[in-house]
């Protein structure tokens, strides 16, 4: 998939969630897309994947899956070669109240 192919992928999904998507998972996609990328460092980037995480397990629990042997991070390992490394180098930041307690403090 190409850069002027993503958007419409994007939006595509989207239409079909609004239509089929559990509330939750609605609001896990919402966080997710709403994410600021703008800034260029891997705080800021290790969030954003921590509310795409989020949206994955919203998808599993709707659909009927279990995630309660799942721990943060998990989903996001195997989509991060090098998690456990990138996450231990990230500077100490202030913790929001929709933040997990595994993101670096």
């Amino acid at each position: 998939m190409n850069d002027h192919q993503l958007p419409k992928a994007f939006l595509d999904f989207t239409e079909k969630l609004i239509i089929w998507g559990d509330s939750a998972v609605i609001k896990a996609w919402e966080e997710f897309r709403i994410h600021s990328w703008k800034d260029n460092d891997q705080a800021t980037a290790l969030e954003g994947f921590v509310k795409f995480e989020r949206f994955i397990k919203a998808l599993r629990k709707d659909l009927g899956n279990d995630n309660k042997n799942l721990k943060d991070g998990d989903l996001l390992r195997l989509f991060i070669n090098d998690f456990d490394a990138v996450t231990a180098s990230i500077p100490a930041r202030p913790q929001q109240a929709d933040d997990t307690n595994w993101i670096p403090q």
